[in-house]
Parts: structure tokens; C-alpha cells; sequence
């Protein structure tokens, strides 16, 4: 969890989770932050056509990060969104793809990843996305996994530029978790072309 040491440094935020299984996990692990009302939890899938409605539920208007990890519609999550402005925006890619591939799976809004490596957009997908809403790519993750985005008015001279998918790209090195040693089983799924 990419936002673990925000919540052991004092911040509060919602936690969306579609597995009931894994809810109820979170549910014990996190019982103290919860019963401070500094963490909600919130059990239910996330499509684009419900995000707004559960995150407007918890609240509206500009936070300080957005966190959208959830192996598949990422991008569809991300482009839906209107009822929060993120100064910043973490969210998942598929390091599969480098640049200048600009590529997304297809929407679904059912899909459930099958613990392949069909997921998600590739970071030059996403970078084009995030330049549309107003964010700069300022950096992934050494394991390819996590892109960071910030508010194009935010940037100033604090990141390095240029802003772009082929100076921040991290290939996916999955082996570097210990679940995945030799990487996700390769799926090539359905994917589609995303332009300007």
C-alpha cells in the first residue's frame, strides 16, 4: 500500500476496496485509524460510472493525493473523476509498454485482474491522459509499477523536466517482488490505441 506511511504520519483519507475479502482484512488491520474516523473504508467495486458517486459520498473538491491502484480500469478511473481535484495522482501503469506505445485494455467495467500481465495503460497512455486534465508526469517507480503526477500549476522548477513518458519511464521489473520471481504470466488481452 503506496499510502500506509501517510496514515502513520497523522493523514486521513478514504480506502475504496471491491473484495469483501480483503475489506474485512483491512478492516482488522486498521481498526485503531478507522475508529479515529481518520481512515474510511469503503467496500464496494469501483467502475467509472460509480467513482464520482463514491468518492462524493466521503467528500468533494481538492485533496491532496489520489491513489488509483486497481490492476485493470485505472485509466477509466482516472479520465471519469470530476467530484475531487488531487494536487497529486498516483496511479498504476503497465511498465510492458514503453514509450512511445500509448496503449490502454479495453474497458470492461466487470473486469477482475487474473494476476497476468494484461492491465492497466502503458505510461505514455496515461501521461497524455494526466496532460489533458491538467497533470505533469514527474516520476515512476525503480520497479515500473506506480507513475506520479502533479498539477501542472504545482510543478514549478521543483521535478525534472521535460515532463514526458521517455525521460520518467521505468520498465516493469516484477521480479523484484517477491510474489512475482519471475515476473506476471504474459497476456496480451485486448488493448487500444489512446491519441491526443
Amino acid at each position: 500500500n503506496n499510502t500506509l506511511m501517510l496514515i502513520a504520519k497523522g493523514w486521513r483519507g478514504l480506502w475504496l476496496e471491491g473484495s469483501k475479502k480483503y475489506a474485512a482484512a483491512i478492516a482488522r488491520k486498521f481498526h485503531d485509524v478507522i475508529d479515529q474516523q481518520r481512515l474510511t473504508l469503503r467496500c464496494s467495486f469501483i467502475t467509472a460510472e460509480n467513482i464520482n458517486r463514491l468518492i462524493g459520498d466521503w467528500g468533494e473538491g481538492e485533496i491532496d493525493l489520489l491513489s488509483i491502484d486497481i490492476d485493470g480500469n485505472d485509466f477509466y478511473i482516472w479520465q471519469a473523476l470530476t467530484v475531487i481535484q488531487p494536487r497529486v495522482v498516483v496511479i498504476e501503469y503497465n511498465g510492458k509498454f514503453p514509450p512511445p506505445l500509448s496503449i490502454v485494455q479495453e474497458y470492461r467495467p466487470e473486469h477482475v485482474w487474473r494476476g497476468t500481465d494484461y492491465m492497466g495503460a502503458s505510461v505514455e497512455a496515461l501521461t497524455r491522459l494526466g496532460r489533458r486534465l491538467g497533470y505533469a508526469l514527474v516520476g515512476t517507480n525503480f520497479p515500473g509499477s506506480n507513475a506520479f503526477f502533479v498539477r501542472s500549476e504545482l510543478t514549478a522548477d521543483r521535478f525534472q523536466e521535460p515532463f514526458s513518458a521517455e525521460n520518467h519511464y521505468n520498465r516493469a521489473r516484477n521480479f523484484l517482488w517477491p510474489l512475482y520471481v519471475s515476473g506476471h504470466k504474459p497476456d496480451w488481452g485486448r488493448y487500444v490505441q489512446v491519441d491526443d
